[in-house]
């Protein structure tokens, strides 16, 4: 797996195993709270639910973006 440190937070797991899903969010993850919320969006806390994996999900506004390269 690859680690990521960001702002000198400890070392999380990156995910490697992801594949993109068509489908409402929902129905692949259970949602526990909000981590944490900036201008581009909110950070969730949240299991997967194929297999109970802990994961964070970050979800950010399509409405606010016009392009895939502004995000």
């Amino acid at each position: 797996k690859a680690e990521g440190n960001v702002a000198g937070l400890s070392s999380v797991p990156v995910a490697t195993d992801y594949k993109p899903r068509n489908g409402d969010v929902k129905t692949f993850y259970t949602f526990e709270s909000v981590l944490g919320k900036g201008s581009f969006g909110a950070v969730y806390k949240a299991n997967r639910k194929s297999d109970g994996k802990k994961v964070a999900i970050k979800h950010l506004p399509k409405n606010e973006y016009v392009t895939s390269v502004e995000v």
